[in-house]
């Protein structure tokens, strides 16, 4: 399940960079690393909770294991380089075209209402 995937957080909404990562002081993700080792073996879990995975949605990092399950459910797996680009374009927009969906701030709310199957 860790990896780079992206989502829609609404009908008309760009699609927007997802990172689904296990925290631990081994590997650290490099999410712009081309040549970065494979998502399987960023970290193995080496503390006891239930579920210490993490997402970080564009900017923001969501820390909550049923949020994260949320995001998983609605995401689409994409390629190191396809989540570079969507963050690079993130960037840019935020930067040059502050009005666009792209540059818009990512509210995380729409996801409290969906089911987890």
């Amino acid at each position: 399940m860790p990896g780079h995937y992206a989502i829609r957080l609404g009908s008309r909404h760009p699609w927007t960079p997802v990172l689904i990562y296990l925290p631990c002081p081994m590997i650290e993700p490099d999410p712009y690393g081309l040549d970065a080792p494979p998502p399987a073996d960023w970290c193995t879990p080496l503390d006891r909770a239930p579920n210490p995975l993490r997402a970080q949605v564009g900017n923001r990092t969501v820390e909550d294991p049923l949020m994260v399950l949320k995001i998983f459910q609605g995401a689409r797996a994409v390629t190191a380089s396809e989540y570079a680009y969507l963050m690079r374009r993130r960037e840019w927009a935020r930067r040059y075209d502050p009005k666009s969906y792209h540059a818009q701030a990512i509210d995380l709310s729409v996801l409290r209402n969906r089911e987890v199957l």
